[in-house]
């Protein structure tokens, strides 16, 4: 499920709800696999306030992520 999230954030800055959609999962599963990916600094929420760092619930593909899909094919599976 995880690939399917970062897979799905290579279009760009998406939501936990709209990556649910899409991925036909629960919001519930897909925020705590977001807490995951963003703890091993595969993608990270995109602030909005520069004087508190808060986001506005949008995440992105850090540039480890983006590598990690760039060499999907060759991680064993």
């Amino acid at each position: 499920m995880d690939w399917m999230i970062l897979d799905a954030l290579q279009e760009g800055r998406l939501t936990p709800c709209y990556l649910a959609d899409r991925t036909d999962q629960s919001q519930n599963y897909i925020r705590q696999r977001v807490r995951v990916l963003d703890e091993k600094g595969l993608i990270q929420r995109v602030p909005t306030d520069e004087m508190t760092g808060r986001g506005n619930g949008l995440y992105e593909l850090t540039d480890a992520g983006r590598e990690l899909l760039e060499n999907k094919e060759r991680i064993p599976q």
